[in-house]
């Protein structure tokens, strides 16, 4: 008998329109499994939901403090595997997470998940391979013996320092591990590609007899849409999902995820321009690229910026006052410009981890495709070679070049030189 719950989500459809009365709906895909009961004896978890498969596992007899109350493939107590697979055609980002039945006429109603702790979780995203199968991209197990593996986790996730993560403590609004309330986990997946959780729970062994005969009904819950911020934002309204830093900043995570399932190559650097403004001695750069570039600085992403001179087809790098080179990176805070839909904002939160640069937002992930600018001033305090005779004495040579190096989030690199104008 297959043990494995499979959430198999398909997306049809672009985007409908209504010529008549001037109105558009994004399709959007939900699986959810529903009529569950984690009790003293059984814990089933069964999927209904479009194109999916669905299966239950159990627990056999009482379950008593600190028993796991997962089964694993083979029905023994272990790990619960849940699959989240785009079996569809187009990109989707989706949510997901533990939905609770709560009765407001029933205090008792979800008490026991004050009980039931999560003891393992870990996940992994697989890119498919066609008739092959998967592959692997990476594994994280960031909860561990009750235990959250990142400081955040523990800071914000268990709320009364027992040591354990609860369900009740992992669905309460203090959870934003994901930039949103409520402990709400969200991704984006290729066609083909899959997500896999796999937890364990556990009744906590220092349970007392407050809990005995309750019981706890819920769902695991899967929604799926379009990946962009207007499907993503009507998803969100439309199944409660609190909006805590909204869709502008979930799409973007959305597509980073989905762009580590795409064949790795070099990034490509497009439509790029440098000016030169003469009278100030202010250049200008313009530039894109084909990837979604992360800026974290624990991420191999990163776009460099670093200005000079060009001779006989030799970059070499003009220098500041301390003869280190001119180079902007991602420790800048918001060294980047760029719009994402219609609205300005910077790139590059930098050490410090900027969240706000002049009233504008700073991210550090930067959607594929974007138009990005920067700007060299010699009225910048940091740009001390702005007035280094021998660097802008090229500029009557045509010779001022910029180098952008751009490493992708898998570390490929791509080096571009563009000859201000």
């Amino acid at each position: 008998m297959k043990k494995r719950l499979v959430l198999s989500l398909l997306l049809v459809g672009l985007l409908a329109f209504s010529a008549g009365m001037g109105t558009f709906a994004w399709f959007a895909s939900q699986a959810t499994s529903s009529n569950n009961t984690f009790a003293a004896g059984t814990l089933t978890v069964s999927l209904e939901g479009q194109d999916t498969e669905q299966n239950d596992f159990s627990i056999d007899g009482p379950i008593q403090p600190g028993d796991i109350v997962t089964r694993d493939s083979n029905g023994d107590p272990g790990y619960a595997t849940i699959e989240i697979v785009n079996s569809g055609s187009l990109d989707l980002g989706y949510f997901d997470n533990f939905v609770l039945d709560d009765d407001p006429n029933d205090e008792t109603d979800t008490k026991l998940a004050e009980a039931i702790y999560i003891k393992n979780w870990k996940n992994s995203l697989w890119k498919t391979d066609g008739d092959e199968g998967y592959t692997q991209l990476w594994e994280d197990h960031f909860i561990v013996e009750g235990v959250g593996q990142y400081p955040f986790f523990n800071n914000t996730t268990d709320a009364n320092s027992d040591g354990k993560i609860s369900l009740a403590e992992w669905l309460n609004d203090g959870n934003t591990q994901m930039g949103i309330p409520n402990g709400w986990d969200v991704g984006g997946l290729k066609p083909g590609s899959k997500f896999v959780q796999q937890f364990e729970l556990a009744f906590d062994e220092n349970a007392n007899n407050d809990y005995q005969g309750l019981s706890l009904t819920g769902k695991f819950k899967v929604v799926a849409g379009q990946v962009n911020i207007p499907a993503i934002r009507q998803l969100m309204i439309d199944n409660n999902i609190p909006t805590g830093t909204g869709a502008e900043a979930k799409v973007p995570e959305m597509l980073e995820r989905i762009s580590q399932q795409e064949d790795k190559k070099a990034p490509t650097i497009g439509n790029e321009l440098a000016t030169i403004n003469t009278n100030n001695r202010r250049i200008s750069l313009s530039f894109s690229i084909d990837e979604m570039i992360n800026l974290d600085l624990n991420n191999p992403g990163d776009i460099q910026i670093t200005y000079g001179t060009m001779e006989n087809s030799v970059f070499s790098p003009a220098l500041k006052e301390d003869n280190t080179p001119i180079t902007k990176f991602k420790a800048w805070s918001a060294y980047l410009n760029g719009y994402i839909e219609e609205e300005k904002v910077r790139f590059g939160q930098g050490v410090e981890g900027l969240e706000e640069y002049n009233g504008e937002r700073v991210l550090n992930t930067v959607p594929k495709n974007t138009m990005l600018s920067t700007t060299v001033d010699p009225n910048y305090e940091t740009m001390g070679y702005a007035d280094d005779d021998a660097f802008w004495q090229a500029l009557e040579n045509g010779n001022v070049a910029i180098e952008i190096v751009v490493f992708d989030n898998s570390g490929n690199s791509t080096t571009q030189y563009v000859i201000a104008q």
